[in-house]
């Protein structure tokens, strides 16, 4: 649901220009029963607080609110297609972004509750400056996105996977545009590029990276199964050569066994002799029980170490 507030990341200068802002009315006005007397060319939100500050950012609150509804009524009517599913990440990318811009909706109007002390603001988007702030954004977007993937064939692996990590997020914030630019004036929805075009370039820049990873020990077997879980490549021959240290930590506190698995990793280049990476994963999990902790503690390790390799190679 959150990937909405991305279309305050677009609105920031875009304006709205509805009404002259001023900060008091004569009289309780309209809007604050909810009749703000704007055309449907525009959105808007209302706020209330001790102050006119909490009232305007609780305005734009109510129209960040709006937005969202609009934008996840229209995701779930298209979610019969595969190519318009949007994940956790994707909603967390633009949810950073949004955090960069919630001050750029305006304050068309402001009125004091003389009576019960109360400051209210009413919040307003013009629509089509808005829609025409996101066809610009979405365009320069694409151009990146062009740009990146021009890199991609003539990159090793490691570099094709960073790259694609790059066209993927791009790729998500360019669909939340286009998703938000719809709502605001039905002319989104443009084909461009999809998640999972991305991640099949993804998976096979993935697979071209090889690992050997020999020996029997909980740390090579720990390593062996999530490398492949993820994709990569297992060969005597790999690019790369895998080496763990596993280690166990047991507490107890007054209810709890707590359990806590570790495994340092070093991948070593092969060609060139240098260490690739070198880093610590763990996991903790408890119980009352301490075996189920112990069991607990290496599975979630195992079942989050792949993914962890795999971001810190594409960083």
């Amino acid at each position: 649901m959150r990937f909405f507030y991305l279309i305050l990341a677009a609105l920031l200068i875009a304006g709205c220009g509805a009404k002259t802002p001023s900060s008091k009315t004569s009289g309780e006005p309209s809007w604050i029963k909810g009749n703000s007397g704007f055309s449907s060319a525009y959105l808007t939100g209302i706020g209330s607080g001790a102050t006119q500050q909490v009232a305007a950012d609780r305005a734009r609150g109510d129209l960040a609110k709006a937005i969202s509804v609009s934008v996840e009524s229209a995701e779930q009517s298209r979610k019969t297609s595969s190519d318009t599913a949007y994940s956790a990440e994707f909603t967390s990318v633009v949810y950073a972004r949004a955090n960069r811009t919630l001050e750029g909706v305006e304050i068309a109007e402001r009125y004091y509750d003389e009576k019960n002390d109360l400051y209210y603001a009413l919040a307003v988007l013009d629509k089509r400056a808005a829609a025409s702030r996101l066809a610009s954004e979405i365009s320069q977007t694409e151009l990146e996105i062009d740009a990146i993937l021009s890199r991609v064939s003539g990159s090793n692996a490691i570099s094709r996977l960073k790259l694609l990590n790059n066209a993927e997020t791009l790729v998500k914030e360019r669909r939340a545009a286009e998703a938000i630019r719809s709502v605001l004036d039905g002319m989104g929805g443009k084909l461009f590029m999809s998640e999972a075009d991305v991640k099949a370039k993804k998976a096979e820049a993935i697979k071209a990276i090889s690992f050997s990873v020999s020996g029997d020990s909980e740390a090579q077997k720990l390593l062996r199964e999530s490398l492949t879980a993820i994709g990569f490549t297992i060969s005597p021959n790999g690019t790369f050569d895998a080496a763990g240290e596993f280690n166990l930590e047991m507490t107890k506190d007054d209810r709890y066994h707590w359990a806590k698995a570790k495994i340092d990793v070093r991948l070593t280049d092969r060609a060139k002799g240098e260490t690739a990476m070198s880093a610590e994963f763990a996991a903790e999990e408890s119980s009352q029980n301490k075996d189920a902790a112990k069991n607990r503690a290496i599975a979630a390790l195992r079942k989050t170490l792949g993914q962890e390799i795999l971001a810190k190679l594409g960083e």
